[in-house]
């Protein structure tokens, strides 16, 4: 907070020009923009006019990120998620992918392994589940 910016008496970010200055020197380091730095920069670039706009846009939207979590639960679902626990599974080989301890050769091995374990059995039940509720 102190070396990039401080704040005025409004809570606004305030930059001296050598803090302007490290701040946009950061920008190709920073490895992940939190809501704070992401301001700062704007601030600093005289673009906050598009960022409050844009926050204040977002207000009354409704932003749907996981239909699942807003269906009413289904109980056939669930008991099918549960007896083939394949959300583990593909957690743990996709993460095995990624590191590179399973090699991408292996991809058309691990669909087979997972309609093996019943990938079939949860699609048909999750588009169960997702036409019931879908109007």
């Amino acid at each position: 907070l102190n070396d990039d910016y401080t704040l005025d008496a409004a809570g606004k970010p305030v930059q001296t020009l050598e803090q302007q200055m490290n701040v946009t020197w950061k920008i190709c380091y920073e490895v992940m923009a939190t809501p704070d730095s992401f301001k700062v920069r704007l601030v600093a670039k005289g673009y906050d006019w598009a960022y409050t706009q844009a926050q204040e846009g977002e207000k009354g939207a409704d932003f749907t990120r996981n239909l699942l979590a807003i269906l009413p639960v289904d109980e056939e679902f669930l008991k099918v998620e549960q007896k083939l626990a394949l959300s583990t599974f593909i957690s743990e080989e996709t993460i095995k992918f990624i590191t590179g301890v399973r090699p991408m050769a292996d991809f058309d091995k691990f669909v087979s392994e997972l309609k093996a374990k019943g990938l079939d059995e949860q699609t048909e039940a999750l588009n169960t589940w997702y036409t019931k509720y879908k109007d």
